[in-house]
């Protein structure tokens, strides 16, 4: 793959996240405009009044497919400093391929990051996949 595709790949992650952001900006500023209380985000899942998707609270949730190499590294800072932000939550997901005899230590290595930042983590083993 040509480094074309990761930026590609970068910026289309980055307009979604910035789309999200934009979309609850404008709900925020409805509900301000209605002479609602605007609240700003919490860590934890917010309680609404109404449960439904689409509340002014709620947070979109990014999942992050994130090897360890120095593209998923810059997405996992970035999107990390939105989640300490409220602004998202933020999920890291790792699949060991098991193309390489050290690819376990990858999954090792990234599960540590995750877990220094406090970032949910999941991985998965390509072995448990049926890939047609």
């Amino acid at each position: 793959m040509n480094m074309d595709f990761f930026i590609q790949a970068q910026q289309a992650a980055l307009t979604l996240i910035g789309q999200a952001m934009l979309r609850d900006k404008k709900n925020l500023r409805s509900q301000a405009a209605r002479g609602e209380p605007v609240e700003p985000y919490e860590r934890s899942a917010p309680s609404t009044s109404s449960g439904r998707a689409g509340d002014a609270h709620e947070k979109p949730t990014i999942i992050l497919g994130f090897s360890g190499g120095p593209d998923s590294m810059f997405l996992l800072h970035l999107l990390h400093s939105l989640e300490k932000n409220g602004a998202i939550t933020l999920v890291a997901a790792h699949l060991d391929h098991q193309w390489r005899p050290e690819s376990h230590g990858d999954l090792l290595f990234c599960q540590e990051t995750c877990q220094n930042l406090g970032i949910r983590f999941c991985a998965g083993k390509a072995e448990a996949l049926c890939l047609v």
